[in-house]
């Protein structure tokens, strides 16, 4: 599929493709449907608009975090509920990483630890007007930490 940066496409013919965002971004209920990738190796941050339920998020890394993080954060009052694989590359000792839906605020990948390496692929789903499921599969490296933020 094309690449096409924060902007939906109609093709000839009637194809349409969904809107693509590769950079820091605060999304907005409009932009629900989209495909948000983690594209440089200097982390960034991708804000999830408020809450409202059925709204969904992909999100793919396809460049390792080397210096800061990939974050993708929930907006004030919102939170993530749900797990997330955690695997190692070697040999992928797999540990669930569970949100709790109540003070889990973000999720980070450091491209070591916590995840943020290059094939790490969730989806994110508003349950309700306050909660955003989240499952997936990451990779981790060394001594495996949880992805969940409370800040």
């Amino acid at each position: 599929m094309p690449q096409y940066a924060g902007a939906e496409r109609m093709l000839e013919g009637g194809t349409q493709y969904r809107k693509v965002y590769a950079a820091a971004t605060t999304l907005t209920e409009a932009d629900s449907g989209a495909l948000l990738r983690f594209a440089a190796a200097a982390g960034y941050t991708f804000t999830l608009p408020a809450a409202v339920a059925g709204m969904e998020f992909e999100i793919v890394v396809d460049t390792t975090a080397t210096s800061l993080v990939h974050r993708l954060a929930c907006a004030t009052g919102d939170f993530l509920i749900g797990t997330v694989l955690q695997g190692q590359p070697t040999t992928f000792t797999q540990t669930a990483r569970t949100a709790n839906g109540s003070t889990h605020l973000a999720w980070e990948g450091d491209g070591s630890t916590t995840g943020g390496i290059i094939g790490d692929h969730m989806w994110v789903t508003a349950i309700s007007d306050t909660q955003w499921e989240i499952r997936g599969l990451n990779t981790a490296t060394g001594s495996t930490a949880t992805p969940f933020k409370t800040s």
